[in-house]
């Protein structure tokens, strides 16, 4: 699809918008995986700042994205914990199912706001990954079961 544009100079028309480039390239898995790993935990580290408070309950703060390529869902969550002290948080991360409510975790850290904080911005992006795609991997094994 081409849209011409005629100048007023020597009415000779050219091309104003060519269409879609023909050799562009689509994202791999991989790299859609950085991207939305990358994002999330800039998202995760601004939502602490924001919604966990020093002390007390709260209610949770969770980010969720699709993982490319699979029918599983990475979830990143804050929690209070209920058997600690009343400061204490608990970040982990974990999959599931689209649709399902059924979470495979693993616990990145407990302890204070402070803490928490510290494990996410320590958190290396590729460590993050390699954890989401093994928890996947356990999510499809289990539903592959039934």
């Amino acid at each position: 699809m081409q849209i011409y544009l005629t100048t007023i100079n020597n009415n000779k028309t050219k091309p104003l918008f060519n269409g879609i480039r023909k050799n562009a390239t689509k994202m791999t898995k991989d790299e859609k995986m950085e991207i939305l790993t990358k994002s999330t935990l800039s998202t995760l580290q601004e939502r602490v700042d924001r919604e966990v408070p020093e002390n007390g309950h709260f209610r949770g703060i969770a980010h969720i994205f699709d993982i490319p390529a699979t029918q599983n869902e990475a979830v990143f969550t804050i929690k209070h914990n209920s058997t600690a002290p009343k400061d204490k948080r608990v970040l982990t991360i974990g999959t599931r199912r689209k649709g399902s409510d059924r979470e495979f975790y693993n616990i990145v850290k407990e302890g204070n706001k402070k803490e928490i904080q510290e494990a996410i911005a320590d958190l290396k992006t590729d460590d993050v990954i390699a954890n989401l795609q093994r928890l996947s991997d356990k999510t499809d094994v289990f539903y592959s079961a039934k």
